[in-house]
């Protein structure tokens, strides 16, 4: 249920928790992987744990609440997102990106169920949330092969290396999910497949050369093709190095037309 909270001026969720290890487990969770203070206009990251409580047998704990849905709950209505719209969130999120790349932070799972609308305002803005998998780029521990979600890997990520770049290319299947409907590469999963088959079929789907985002989008320029493809490349040289480097990009065509 949504309570207010005079110390940040904005409403929150409360949710109860059923005993006290979900409490910590969800400290751990939500507050984890290195306390990951990210604060920006365009940051929800999980970590912004605001307070637990006990209240007659129940542990709740208190999150900022957004009043909206997820960019997943938008693309199950409208399979593919007018251009406008679709960079404006497009650049949302990549400047949540870009302060948490400022913090040598790596998100490892940027999809459309981690990207949250707030309809608050008239224009719809972009959330980039749940932080629980980030990593900081300095940080010598293993990092799980499960991390993130397997469609939206970067190349690289199969391998089990993760880069401020790898957060790149995921964001860049989000941008082409958005104005076309589709992933560039079309895998078909079966549900008994564990995670190496998986890996295999995405990998072995790559190998087709990727169609422009304009065959299936008339309103995309030749030159936003050419920024989106950048963003998708498989040869981590040719990708843009950061969220900066790709917010640039999508300015420069939209300045120019």
């Amino acid at each position: 249920f949504l309570i207010s909270n005079s110390a940040f001026n904005k409403p929150f969720l409360k949710a109860p928790l059923l005993s006290l290890i979900s409490v910590i487990l969800s400290n751990i969770s939500i507050g984890g992987r290195g306390n990951l203070a990210l604060p920006g206009p365009n940051n929800l990251p999980s970590p912004q744990f605001i307070s637990s409580s006990y209240e007659k047998e129940f542990f709740f704990i208190s999150m900022e609440f957004v009043s909206g849905e997820s960019l997943s709950d938008l693309l199950k209505r409208d399979i593919s997102i007018d251009l406008e719209l679709a960079t404006k969130i497009q650049l949302d999120f990549l400047e949540g990106l870009k302060v948490a790349q400022k913090r040598n932070v790596i998100h490892r799972d940027i999809n459309p169920d981690n990207i949250l609308l707030c309809y608050k305002d008239k224009a719809p803005k972009a959330l980039l949330s749940d932080f629980g998998l980030a990593q900081t780029v300095d940080q010598l521990v293993e990092i799980s092969d499960s991390a993130g979600r397997y469609l939206y890997f970067a190349p690289e990520c199969f391998s089990g290396v993760y880069l401020q770049t790898s957060d790149v290319f995921s964001a860049g299947l989000v941008f082409y999910k958005m104005l076309t409907g589709a992933l560039p590469w079309q895998v078909e999963i079966d549900p008994e497949d564990d995670s190496n088959e998986i890996a295999t079929k995405i990998i072995s789907s790559r190998k087709k050369k990727l169609t422009k985002p304009s065959i299936f989008n008339s309103d995309v320029s030749p030159e936003l093709d050419d920024v989106i493809l950048k963003s998708l490349s498989s040869n981590i040289e040719e990708r843009y190095k950061s969220a900066e480097e790709f917010i640039e990009a999508i300015n420069g065509v939209l300045s120019s037309e």
